[in-house]
């Protein structure tokens, strides 16, 4: 298993954690600030494989006033499974 995937999971676990499916989201910088210590190699893979989450459509982002929601895509949700375990 590579870093990018680990960090993919990393942020898939946060929001399942926290029940982000659909109609709950949480803002996006709460789920980035987890890289934020990182050095800045591997905080920009950790950002890269945040993008292809947000790309592939495992994560879906929806604008608010001054910061970007992010909630997990229930019709991937079995592919979001299949990723973590």
């Amino acid at each position: 298993m590579n870093k990018q995937t680990q960090y993919e999971i990393l942020f898939l676990n946060e929001m399942l954690n926290n029940n982000c499916w659909n109609g709950k989201h949480m803002n996006e910088q709460y789920v980035l600030k987890r890289v934020k210590h990182l050095p800045p190699k591997e905080k920009k893979q950790a950002l890269k494989a945040w993008n292809k989450l947000l790309t592939e459509g495992l994560v879906l982002r929806k604008p608010s006033k001054k910061e970007f929601q992010v909630s997990l895509n229930s019709q991937k949700k079995a592919e979001i499974e299949k990723l973590i375990i």
